[in-house]
């Protein structure tokens, strides 16, 4: 039976599966005799061949690098379009070299020795992250114009360049990728009863869900192929593939097309481009916590942050808080100490609901520090100093946002 040229078919039934043993290339003028060769080349040089390393060795045939096989199950055919670039392009973000074998049945990869099984979690994750991958909109993208040549506005606030929130969210993603590698069962103090392993399977969980809203442009929360629980060794290579996701489809996406939020003034893709920036960055904070380092925010990353913080996820009239709150009773300021920048909060004119704007009051009771420090309070991770002393204003502040 052929095999299929459907790309969409054939990264969604992948089916990667190791082949026992360890191989090897060797050259020689002619095959030897009564050798088990598993795939051949004659070139200019030489033929080429394949073959298991005892074989190799038991013959004192001369080889370089110890390869592992893996065997891609789907049945290709031989005129399908793109499945080597996206398989070996995956491999690639992971820094694992891939030698391809075509026959006729099947594709076969053969990479170093030692990273077969992280090969294998890479191959398995990239068909749950689905046929529009991060390595085929990467092809698909290079074909098209850049959708973000400038700033993009949000109500009258000039917010981060969609390329600055796509740096920011793969940087950040890929250092906690790193901080996170071997320390899943850390405990993250910032995020009761979660250990990195917690944390990592959330942030899996979140790309997938905003990346499933903007590429297929929903109008609700996707409601099929949540990821299930990941095992361990899966966890980082989920993680980085599901972040590469994101940011392609934030990319290339029009920032201004519909879809769901859950923002009731706003549903485009600009909301969820600006709002992952702060999802990345402070749960980042949280993973460097858990393991003893330290996290810098760039102060145009939490200048944005604060400001979105304070217009999307405390009790507005826009979106109050149900069932209702108590009043502010009061007017708190925030002072940025590293940046020309502050704004002050106060009740609106519904009840349970506050309202904020750039600039200090003369009657506000200021909180002061640097950009970092104000986005990480109101996240609830830090302490800013003269906190104490306003203890049941910065209470029933707090009682007005929403921070889940």
């Amino acid at each position: 039976m052929p095999g299929s040229e459907d790309l969409q078919e054939l990264l969604a039934t992948l089916s990667p599966v190791q082949v026992a043993g360890e191989f090897v290339f060797v050259s020689v003028e002619c095959p030897p005799p009564d050798v088990d060769i598993r795939a051949m080349v004659h070139e200019d040089e030489g033929v080429s061949c394949v073959l298991e390393r005892a074989e190799a060795d038991r013959r004192a045939l001369p080889y370089d690098e110890v390869l592992s096989w893996i065997t891609l199950g789907v049945s290709s055919s031989l005129s399908a379009v793109g499945l080597t670039a996206i398989v070996s392009g995956a491999l690639a973000r992971f820094g694992i070299s891939c030698n391809v074998v075509a026959g006729y049945h099947h594709d076969h990869l053969l990479v170093p020795r030692g990273r077969a099984s992280e090969a294998l979690a890479v191959l398995h994750a990239l068909g749950c992250v689905g046929p529009e991958g991060p390595e085929h909109r990467a092809l698909a993208r290079s074909e098209s114009e850049d959708n973000d040549s400038g700033l993009t506005r949000y109500g009258d606030a000039m917010a981060l360049s969609v390329q600055r929130c796509v740096e920011v969210i793969n940087e950040s993603g890929e250092a906690l990728a790193s901080l996170a590698a071997g320390q899943f069962d850390t405990a993250v103090s910032s995020c009761p009863g979660w250990k990195v392993r917690d944390l990592l399977q959330h942030l899996i969980e979140v790309h997938w869900f905003w990346s499933s809203v903007v590429e297929g442009r929903l109008a609700a929360p996707p409601t099929t192929g949540r990821p299930d629980a990941v095992a361990d060794d899966h966890l980082i290579s989920r993680l980085l593939l599901g972040l590469h996701r994101l940011t392609d489809v934030l990319e290339s996406a029009d920032q201004s097309a519909t879809v769901y939020t859950w923002a009731p003034t706003r549903h485009d893709v600009a909301f969820v481009t600006r709002h992952q920036v702060q999802e990345i960055v402070v749960h980042g904070w949280d993973a460097a916590l858990a393991v003893g380092t330290a996290w810098p925010i760039a102060t145009d990353v939490a200048l944005d942050s604060v400001d979105e913080f304070l217009t999307f996820s405390v009790s507005n009239r826009d979106d109050p808080a149900d069932p209702p709150r108590a009043a502010l009773d009061g007017v708190l300021g925030l002072r940025c100490t590293d940046a020309d920048a502050s704004w002050t909060i106060e009740d609106d004119v519904v009840a349970g609901t506050v309202r904020f704007e750039s600039g200090l009051r003369d009657d506000a009771v200021v909180l002061a520090g640097p950009a970092a420090d104000l986005l990480l309070w109101l996240y609830a991770r830090e302490h800013l100093p003269g906190e104490k002393d306003h203890g049941a204003l910065v209470a029933r502040f707090r009682h007005l946002t929403f921070t889940d």
